[in-house]
């Protein structure tokens, strides 16, 4: 089975780390994604830098991860984060024709694709997913951290 996300809006912090887990990411071109912990004194702690280097490649996912910055629907395509950039409110339509056109395949085949490519792809992906945890960990109750989440506010997020 093929997970697909559709991205309307933004996924920020630990929800662009969540978007990395599906096997195919659909945006609408207003969506972006955000690594953000670096601002918040953090890291990635849910396997988002281990995933982001799989899909854009160390350099890419160093700027990315470290810089903070919003990274929008074109972009994110450029860089490989985004499989499909559709027109806004078009996402999930987009995601649904996906699934449809995969109906049609064998599912045990897709299954099988999944994990050549995966294995191929990854080194050991466990002991790299455990030590962004243990760093994460570290960070999590850093006098920095607890200062940003106690100043954090939605309202501050803003738009483009």
């Amino acid at each position: 089975v093929l997970i697909i996300a559709a991205l309307e809006g933004y996924a920020i912090g630990g929800g662009a780390e969540l978007s990395l887990v599906a096997d195919l990411r659909v945006v609408s071109r207003t969506a972006f994604f955000q690594f953000k912990q670096t601002k918040l004194g953090l890291i990635t702690g849910w396997g988002g830098a281990t995933r982001l280097v799989d899909l854009i490649g160390s350099s890419r996912a160093l700027y990315v991860l470290s810089s903070g910055r919003k990274i929008y629907a074109e972009e994110a395509h450029h860089l490989g984060l985004a499989d499909f950039v559709v027109e806004e409110g078009g996402a999930e339509k987009k995601a649904v024709e996906i699934i449809t056109e995969l109906k049609e395949g064998c599912k045990k085949a897709v299954s099988f694709y999944k994990e050549i490519i995966h294995n191929y792809s990854r080194r050991d992906i466990e002991a790299s997913f455990e030590e962004e945890r243990k760093l994460f960990a570290k960070l999590w109750d850093s006098p920095r951290h607890r200062k940003e989440e106690r100043g954090f506010s939605p309202d501050k997020m803003g738009g483009k």
